[in-house]
């Protein structure tokens, strides 16, 4: 049955699987009188039984007088010799063995031999799949259920307007891990993925900033997709300081989606050259990828210090890239943060002003320390508002007397801590330094008027005509209080002793020409109405310090 004559003349697949595997049992068949010769020049060659030995593979046909491979010969590989004519070269017996043994297609026909028979494996592959892939489905849907509760309380931060940003032991990074931990105490499903993974507790900021990352660019792809299919495009730039104390720019985006006006927040740009070509090029590589060349309709800078460096200005720079981009002034900015900056950004006096006076607004934001201003004025005075310069430049003003009566009060008396002493001993100086009292008496001048032309500009319901009378009047009264530059630095230093010589004078006016310049540059096609003087007065008369 095993012979090679049977096998050459019988398809080893057609046969029962029972002499199938009664073949494969008797293996291949070596026969006692098998002979062969090769005859040559100077010797004959025999074939040596030992081969049989060799080769486990090999098997000889005595009428054909050749050798043949037992698994090609069942099989029908694709070596002709070896499978079907069968081989009698003895001389290189030797190494076409070897390559055929290492071909593929004996290789394959020797694969088939050895598992002809064996029980089948793929109902076990079957099942171990299908748990696998079940466990893998449950593993997946418990880490979905976990991030989702780890978005919440990144969307509960959000809300808080807690930053997330820092290290693990900042008390942002604390409350967030606060949040998360509340929520494991009313979910046990969460609770024991939290104790379970020992890695969890220790990882948590950087899975947090992890999740912050990918969430990110889940958001980024949508505004792209939201971009393609609107028409037009608006871009805000909001400069901030960012808790590293580098200059930041936010770039925000608005369009329409589905009828529906749609703010987004694009990108927070480190600022390493502030210059207005440095500050344009930053915002283009980050709008050049949107390719908005054609719907960019409006632009707007909130901060004036990123308008212009002197001799050309960001939305200038902004124009020859986007030529539909128009200039249009940031209706939600207060004006007077825009004026200040813009003074303190080319003054250098000016920009040390408003440092020391943000030290107030700091020092009495704690409850306590208001409470002690307005005990020792004896309730004479409001609680003031520090949360705009103007706002905090009133109260100063106003209440200076009272204010430095408290930070002596704070020196002297028992049961402040030491840093609340000395940060009290520093302002009580500013409000003894005559440069400081000049400075303040000028800007309680000024910021008035600001905060006059800012009520009627974020009227909602304002036509050109007043927008061009309202800043006329501004220029007008910004100019007068330039005439009486001296007169206010001789009022707020004569009480002091002027310790040296100063030029607040020539820094009120320079600060005067500055303000006028940044709304001729916001406002450029203002045109003075007939009636405007009659207005300007009776502006100045209805103002009232918020």
């Amino acid at each position: 049955m095993n012979h090679v004559d049977f096998l050459l003349c019988t398809q080893f697949n057609k046969l029962p699987l029972e002499e199938q595997l009664e073949i494969k049992r008797l293996g291949p068949h070596r026969p006692e009188d098998f002979v062969l010769l090769q005859y040559g020049d100077m010797v004959t060659r025999t074939f040596k039984k030992d081969w049989f030995e060799k080769r486990k593979w090999l098997t000889a046909s005595t009428n054909k007088r050749a050798l043949f491979c037992f698994p090609c010969l069942l099989f029908g590989g694709l070596d002709s010799v070896w499978a079907s004519i069968g081989f009698k070269d003895i001389k290189h017996l030797s190494e076409r063995s070897a390559k055929h043994e290492s071909s593929s297609s004996h290789l394959r026909c020797a694969m088939k031999l050895g598992l002809l028979g064996l029980p089948p494996v793929q109902n076990p592959i079957e099942d171990s799949d299908r748990l696998a892939i079940e466990e893998h489905n449950r593993l997946t849907e418990e880490n979905r259920y976990v991030l989702d509760r780890l978005i919440t309380c990144v969307k509960l931060c959000g809300k808080c307007e807690t930053g997330l940003d820092g290290h693990e032991d900042t008390l942002n990074a604390s409350l967030f891990n606060c949040i998360f931990e509340t929520m494991c105490e009313g979910d046990t499903r969460l609770q024991r993925h939290y104790h379970s993974q020992p890695f969890f507790k220790l990882a948590l900021s950087t899975i947090q900033d992890e999740l912050l990352d990918c969430m990110y660019e889940v958001y980024r792809e949508e505004v792209g997709k939201q971009l393609q299919q609107t028409q037009f495009v608006g871009v805000q730039v909001h400069e901030m300081t960012h808790v590293s104390l580098n200059a930041r720019m936010a770039i925000i985006l608005r369009y329409v989606v589905d009828n529906i006006p749609t703010e987004r927040f694009l990108e927070l740009v480190e600022v390493t050259d502030q210059s207005a070509l440095g500050i344009s090029e930053a915002l283009q590589q980050v709008l050049g990828p949107l390719r908005l060349t054609e719907k960019l309709v409006a632009q707007t800078y909130d901060g004036a210090t990123m308008l212009s460096d002197g001799k050309i200005s960001v939305q200038t720079l902004m124009s020859l890239r986007y030529p539909n981009a128009v200039f249009v002034h940031c209706y939600s900015h207060q004006l007077n943060a825009t004026l200040q900056q813009a003074c303190a950004a080319r003054i250098r006096e000016l920009k040390v002003f408003f440092s020391d006076l943000a030290g107030f607004a700091a020092f009495f934001m704690l409850p306590t320390r208001t409470s002690a201003l307005v005990q020792v004025s004896y309730n004479n005075i409001q609680r003031p508002r520090w949360n705009f310069q103007s706002r905090t430049i009133n109260a100063v003003w106003d209440s200076q007397d009272a204010i430095l009566e408290c930070l002596d009060s704070i020196r002297t008396q028992p049961g402040w801590d030491d840093v609340t002493i000395s940060e009290a001993y520093g302002l009580s100086m500013h409000l003894k330094d005559p440069t400081f009292l000049q400075f303040l008496h000028f800007f309680a001048e000024v910021m008035p008027e600001v905060d006059v032309l800012q009520n009627i500009l974020q009227n909602r319901e304002i036509d050109c005509s007043v927008v061009r009378c309202a800043v006329e009047n501004f220029i007008a009264n910004v100019k007068e209080v330039k005439e009486r530059a001296d007169t206010i630095a001789d009022q707020a230093g004569e009480a002091k002793a002027k310790r040296r010589k100063t030029n607040t004078a020539e820094v009120m006016q320079d600060a005067c020409d500055n303000m006028i310049a940044q709304l001729h540059s916001q406002f450029p096609n203002s045109t003075v109405p007939s009636n405007c003087g009659q207005r300007r007065l009776k502006t100045r008369k209805n103002y009232k310090v918020n």
